[in-house]
């Protein structure tokens, strides 16, 4: 599962207002996009200053995708140790 999301400047955006610097009202998937609980996540943000067609543009490109390396890694395990065992009385 990889997700690509483009958001543009908002150009509405003022000084002291909470609107967000980029947005995009109009997103749509080709396929259902789940996100597990438990699983770990890439997430990568570009900044683009150019379309394809070489025309000037302000947005940002965010990737979310499954970490093969942080899932497919073996769990740590952690000894819980007695927190009264290394007293010295």
């Amino acid at each position: 599962m990889t997700a690509y999301v483009t958001l543009f400047f908002n150009d509405k955006k003022q000084d002291g207002d909470n609107l967000p610097l980029y947005q995009n009202g109009k997103v749509k998937f080709d396929e259902t996009i789940t996100l597990e609980a438990g699983k770990v996540y890439e997430i990568a943000l570009w900044k683009k200053t150019e379309n394809k067609n070489g025309d000037p543009m302000n947005a940002v490109s965010i990737k979310i995708d499954e970490s093969d390396y942080w899932n497919n890694k073996e769990p740590e395990t952690t000894q819980q140790s007695n927190p009264h065992e290394n007293i010295p009385f």
